[in-house]
Parts: structure tokens; C-alpha cells; sequence
């Protein structure tokens, strides 16, 4: 997943906002509203950082040189919140499948220079068409781009797709981005998950449902739910089933 600001790729001396047709404040309160549903499902709350007042102190125009981003970007990301990296593997900071956090809030003058930081650590292809600012590029794993959203409508979709379960978080494992039948069903009615084939591995379709089950019958997405019940409800459904691989 990429944020476009096609001004980068102009002169350095450009640095109007007209690209973007949102302010800056909407746009940090669209991603704050994603981050603060991702921390209330399964994120550790004090894992989301808010910017203090004036910005995060290393992100100012002189230290993001190197950065190649438009002083509208630079001033966005000194003003965004951010997710504490999580460890290696872990999963624990993921906001989508196989999508972690970057905290920009940590990083040095230097690593703003870096080719790796500003063009993450697979180069995508260079032949796509033009995208405009203001949007967000979803990318399959190697770098093969699929579809580009707005980004107002991209951070509003995250949210809506957390609140009814279309994506699913699971401790240790990524984000589950499989299902757009959402419906709940009964735990009467759903099938034993020790019955079925762990050749499926964890995501087939009864696991799914058990979790997005789990995760309703602690209160998601209302304001009684348990969170810290659920996530060990999760992990221990998780330890309790079959499966032949880990994703």
C-alpha cells in the first residue's frame, strides 16, 4: 500500500497543496479514525502515538531534503499519528494483510535520504500509468498494483471493513482479507473446526466464520466490547485447530 504525492516527481521547488483536494486536517483525521479502530480491536491502545503540538520535532522540511516529498507531504507526516512498530514477525502492529506500520516519527535525517525508505525495500515497476496525489495504490505481494482508491474513501472503507469483520485480526498470524459475506452465524450452527481438513490450512471458510463469531460474541464493534477477553479467545481458538501452515 503507497500514498501517491505525484508533486514529488516535479520540480523541488514546488510546493502547493493544489494537488491534494482535501486540507491536511482531514486527511489525519481519516487515518486517525482508522488507526484508533484498529487499536480498539486488537492494537494495544498505548501502541498509537499523537502528534505533540507543532509536529513531531525530526520531520521538518530541511531534514526531509533527500526525501523527495512536497513540503504539503512533509507537513501531513509531521502532523499524522503513528503505530509503534511492533517486532519482527510478530504481526502485532499490522493495519492490513501483510501491511505493517511505518513510524516516521522515529526516523533520523539520514534514513530520510535513503533509497530504502523512500522506495521501500522491493522497487515497484516503473512502466504503470501516471497517478495522481490523493491516492492510495493497493499492491499484491511483488509489486504487482491492482486497484487505486481516494484516499478519504480508502481510510473510510478500512474502517467500515474492520467494524463488520471483512477483515479479521488474529494475534501472531496477518490480517485475514478474504471474505466479503460478512453475515454472523449462530455457534449452534457453525461446523466443528476439529472436523475439518487441515490440508485448508487456517483460513478456510469454518475458521473464519469462528473468529469473526468470537469476536462478536465479546461485543465487537460496540462499546462494551472486551477486547483483552477476545484477543485470548482468538488465541486460544487458534491453538485448538488444525492446520498444515502459518500465514
Amino acid at each position: 500500500m503507497a500514498f501517491s504525492d505525484a508533486s514529488s516527481a516535479s520540480s523541488n521547488s514546488y510546493s502547493s497543496s493544489n494537488s491534494f483536494p482535501c486540507s491536511r486536517d482531514k486527511y489525519i483525521a481519516a487515518i486517525t479514525d482508522c488507526y484508533t479502530v484498529t487499536t480498539s480491536l486488537h492494537i494495544p491502545r498505548s501502541a498509537l502515538k499523537r502528534a505533540p503540538p507543532g509536529g513531531w520535532p525530526n520531520i521538518m522540511p530541511e531534514s526531509c531534503v533527500g526525501f523527495g516529498k512536497s513540503d504539503f507531504v512533509v507537513d501531513l507526516l509531521k502532523h499524522l499519528p503513528y503505530i509503534i512498530d511492533g517486532e519482527p514477525r510478530s504481526f502485532a502492529a499490522q493495519v492490513h494483510y501483510k501491511c505493517n506500520v511505518l513510524d516516521y516519527s522515529v526516523v533520523s535525517p539520514e534514513e530520510f535520504s535513503s533509497r530504502r525508505l523512500k522506495l521501500g525495500e522491493l522497487v515497484a515497476h516503473s512502466d504503470e500509468d501516471p497517478v495522481t496525489a490523493d491516492t492510495v495504490i493497493e499492491d499484491m505481494i511483488r509489486c504487482n498494483r491492482t486497484y487505486e482508491d481516494d484516499a478519504m474513501a480508502y481510510f473510510a472503507i478500512l474502517v467500515e471493513d474492520y467494524r463488520t469483520l471483512r477483515l479479521i485480526s488474529v494475534p501472531g498470524f496477518n490480517t485475514i482479507d478474504l471474505m466479503a459475506d460478512v453475515s454472523d452465524v449462530p455457534a449452534a450452527v457453525l461446523p466443528d473446526p476439529r472436523a475439518q481438513d487441515p490440508g485448508k490450512g487456517p483460513w478456510a471458510e469454518t475458521n473464519v466464520r469462528w473468529l469473526r463469531h468470537i469476536y462478536r460474541k465479546h461485543g465487537w464493534p460496540g462499546a462494551d466490547y472486551r477486547k483483552e477477553e477476545a484477543l485470548k479467545a482468538v488465541a486460544d481458538y487458534m491453538e485448538q485447530t488444525a492446520y498444515d501452515w502459518i500465514v
